[in-house]
C-alpha cells in the first residue's frame, strides 16, 4: 500500500470510528440529502466499511479497503498499465456512487430474507467497482479519449476485472460469472438473456443493474451532468441526439419508457429493497432514490419546455455547481 493509500485509509477508518451508534429519526432536507449521498462528493469508504461490516462479519475491512483505494489508483493512472481518466460522466464519482448503491440494495435484500453467500457479494461489490474500467485508458491504447470506448466499454470492463481477480488470487468462479454481472449495465442487452449459472448470481446482475441506474439518474447533479454525457457520446461517434438539449428532452420519456420497465420487469424490482435498506439503517421509511429520480425528472419537464427557445436560460435553471466544474 502506498503512502497516499495508507493516509485516505486511515482517515475513512476515523471516520467510521466517529459515526454514532445511533441515528436520529428526524431530518432535515439537508441532513437527508447527506444520508443518501453518504460522502459521494469526497469519498464514502467510511460508509461502505458501515455496511460491509454487516453484510460481511467474517471479511475483514481490508477487503474492501483494497478495492477501494486499487480503484482510485486505477482512475488515477497511478496503478501500472492505466493512463489517468479523462471521462468526464463516467468518472470516479459515479463508479463509487454506482458501488454505494449496489452494497445498500444487498443490505436491504438481506434484511428482506434474501441471505446470499459471503463471496456472491464480495463478488457483486468487485463488478460494481469494475462496470465502468473499460473507459479507461491503458498504456498500450492509441485512442486519446476514453469515450472512445463507450459503445464496447462492458466488454472491456469485465477484462479488467477478471485480469484483477486472477491479481487477487480470488476463486475461478469470480472469473466465470464477472460478465454476466457487469452485462446487466448494458441497456442494449435483455437480462433474461444472460447465462446466469444461479438464482444467486442472476441476482447479483440485477442488483448492479438496478444500482447502476438508481446511482446515475437520483444523483443530486444528475440534470448538470446530462450535458456531459452528450459530449461523451459525441465523442464515441453515438449520434442519437443533435445537442445536449436535445438529449434532456428525451430524458423523460427514456425513464418512463425503458428504464421503468428495466428496473420493474428485467430487474424484477430489486429496486424496492432500497427502501428496506433506508427503514432499518437510518429510521427514513423512504426509498431515496426514486424520490430523487421522480424530482429530477419532474424538474427536467418543467424547465426544457420553458429553454426550448432559447437554451441559454438551462444556466439560469440548472445552478448546482457540477463536481467535475469545481
Amino acid at each position: 500500500m502506498t503512502n497516499w493509500q495508507a493516509d485516505k485509509t486511515e482517515e475513512a477508518l476515523k471516520q467510521h470510528d466517529e459515526l454514532p451508534e445511533s441515528t436520529p429519526r428526524n431530518f432535515s432536507d439537508i441532513e437527508l440529502r447527506n444520508v443518501f449521498e453518504s460522502g459521494t462528493d469526497t469519498d464514502p469508504l467510511p460508509e461502505l466499511i458501515r455496511i460491509s461490516n454487516d453484510l460481511l462479519p467474517a471479511t475483514e475491512d481490508g477487503f474492501i479497503i483494497r478495492l477501494h483505494n486499487d480503484i482510485d489508483a486505477i482512475f488515477d493512472g497511478k496503478k501500472q498499465g492505466f493512463r489517468k481518466s479523462n471521462i468526464k460522466y463516467h468518472d470516479l464519482r459515479h463508479t463509487r456512487s454506482v458501488v454505494l448503491a449496489t452494497m445498500r440494495l444487498f443490505h436491504g435484500l438481506k434484511c428482506d430474507g434474501h441471505h446470499l453467500p459471503d463471496d456472491v457479494i464480495k463478488l457483486g461489490i468487485l463488478c460494481a467497482y469494475f462496470h465502468d474500467t473499460g473507459m479507461l485508458l491503458t498504456i498500450h491504447d492509441s485512442e486519446s479519449n476514453g469515450s472512445a470506448y463507450l459503445k464496447c466499454h462492458e466488454k472491456r470492463s469485465i477484462n479488467f476485472a477478471r485480469e484483477y481477480i486472477s491479481e487477487l488470487g480470488l476463486p475461478d468462479a469470480y472469473v466465470d460469472n464477472c460478465e454476466p454481472i457487469i452485462n446487466c449495465t448494458n441497456l442494449d442487452i435483455k437480462p433474461e438473456t444472460l447465462p446466469f449459472e444461479s438464482e444467486e448470481i442472476e441476482l447479483t446482475g440485477h442488483v448492479l443493474g438496478t444500482a447502476d441506474i438508481l446511482a446515475q439518474m437520483g444523483d443530486r447533479y444528475y440534470l448538470e451532468s446530462l450535458p456531459l454525457l452528450y459530449m461523451e457520446q459525441k465523442d464515441a461517434g453515438i449520434e442519437e441526439f443533435d445537442s445536449s438539449m436535445d438529449l434532456m428532452r428525451g430524458t423523460a420519456t427514456f425513464y418512463y419508457e425503458v428504464i421503468e420497465n428495466r428496473l420493474a420487469v428485467q430487474f424484477k424490482n430489486r429496486c424496492l429493497a432500497m427502501q428496506t435498506h433506508f427503514r432499518e439503517w437510518w429510521g427514513i421509511d423512504k426509498n431515496l432514490y426514486l424520490d430523487y429520480i421522480e424530482k429530477n425528472i419532474q424538474y427536467l419537464k418543467m424547465i426544457v419546455p420553458k429553454s426550448e427557445k432559447n437554451p441559454a436560460l438551462l444556466g439560469h435553471y440548472l445552478k448546482r455547481r457540477h463536481p467535475q466544474n469545481r
